[in-house]
C-alpha cells in the first residue's frame, strides 16, 4: 500500500502519484502512536464513480439539447405554416363569400317576368291586310308619324329603283330616306296581296304602284311582318323590281 504524505489518502501499490493533488506517493508507514489517521480510496471504486457521474452529464446535456432543438423547430414550423394557412383559410372564406354574392337567394312568390308577360294575339290575315292599309294611307297623307308606327326598330329594307339602282338600309335610314321623300308623294297602290306564314312571321307579296311630283315606277314587293307589344309591325321591306 502507498499513501499520498500531503492528504494522507491511501492507494494501491501500482498507483505511482496522488489522483488529488499529484504529489509522489510514499510507501504506507506501519501503524503506531504517531500514525496519523488515514482514508483509503480504492480507485477502482473513485473511477467508477468518476464515469458514473461524467455518463449522468453527458445524458443531461444531450437531453437538453434534443430539447432545445425541438423547441426551435415547433417555432421554426409554426412561424412557416401558420402564414400559409392562415391565408388559404382567408382565401376560400372569400372564395365563398364571392360565390354567395353571385348568386342571389331566391325570393318567396317570385315569378319569372315572362309568367306576368300577357301573350301576344295571333298574328293572321286580316291583322296583315289593316296594317297594309295604315301603311298605304300614311304615304298617300303623307303623314310621317303614322307611316312611321308602321315599322320595328329591328327592320331593315332594300330599296331598288329605276335609276339608283339597289340601297340596302336599316331603321333610322330608311326613315330617314322616306322623310325626305313623303312630301313629294301622290299615291300609292297595292294590288294582287298575297299572304303566307311561317311561324311567327307573315310575309305579304304584291305590286306597289308608286307616283310622286318628280318619280313613278311599279315593282312586286315583300314586306314581313311580325307581331309585337304595340301590334303588327313591318320588320322587312324589299323592292324585287321596279320599271
Amino acid at each position: 500500500m502507498k499513501h499520498c504524505p500531503h492528504c494522507r489518502r491511501v492507494f494501491d501499490d501500482e498507483n505511482l502519484f496522488c489522483l488529488n493533488d499529484g504529489t509522489q506517493l510514499e510507501d504506507f508507514p506501519q501503524s503506531g502512536a504517531n500514525s496519523i489517521p488515514t482514508q483509503y480510496f480504492p480507485p477502482l471504486q473513485r473511477e467508477a464513480a468518476s464515469q458514473k457521474s461524467f455518463g449522468k452529464g453527458i445524458y443531461w446535456v444531450c437531453g437538453a439539447l434534443v430539447l432545445v432543438i425541438g423547441i426551435l423547430s415547433f417555432v421554426i414550423y409554426a412561424l412557416v405554416s401558420n402564414p400559409v394557412s392562415a391565408g388559404r383559410s382567408n382565401d376560400e372564406k372569400d372564395k365563398k363569400a364571392a360565390e354567395n354574392r353571385s348568386v342571389p337567394a331566391p325570393l318567396k312568390n317570385e315569378t319569372p317576368e315572362s309568367a306576368n308577360k300577357p301573350e301576344l294575339p295571333p298574328l293572321t290575315p286580316q291583322t296583315v291586310r289593316e296594317l297594309i292599309e295604315r301603311w298605304e294611307k300614311a304615304q298617300d297623307g303623307r303623314n310621317f308619324n303614322a307611316y312611321k308606327s308602321c315599322y320595328s326598330p329591328s327592320f331593315f329594307g332594300i330599296k331598288r329603283t329605276k335609276s339608283s339602282g339597289e340601297t340596302r338600309m336599316n331603321y333610322a335610314r330608311w326613315l330617314d330616306d322616306r322623310r325626305k321623300m313623303l312630301p313629294n308623294t301622290i299615291d300609292v297602290g297595292v294590288r294582287n296581296l298575297e299572304i303566307t306564314f311561317a311561324d311567327e312571321t307573315a310575309t305579304a307579296r304584291f305590286i306597289q304602284q308608286f307616283q310622286s311630283v318628280n318619280y313613278s315606277d311599279e315593282g312586286q314587293k315583300i314586306l314581313k311582318i311580325k307581331m309585337f307589344d304595340e301590334g303588327a309591325k313591318i320588320v322587312y321591306e324589299e323592292m324585287k323590281y321596279s320599271y
